[in-house]
């Protein structure tokens, strides 16, 4: 199990929490790492446990 430290100052938050609103749009490249990212990830199966987005997800991506 992966245990997250939460830093002082800081709260931690559910994905499900978020709810984007206004203009949330931008590119992702490899590298990026983000709430988009994460789910980009999950919906091509490439989520490894690392939510940076890799070379596995840039190719599902350009393959859809």
């Amino acid at each position: 199990m992966l245990k997250l430290r939460v830093t002082k100052g800081y709260h931690q938050v559910h994905y499900t929490q978020v709810k984007p609103y206004g203009h949330v749009g931008y590119n992702l490249y490899r590298g990026y790492e983000g709430i988009k990212t994460w789910k980009v990830m999950h919906r091509m199966g490439t989520w490894y446990g690392k939510n940076y987005y890799n070379q596995a997800t840039y190719n599902a991506v350009k393959n859809f």
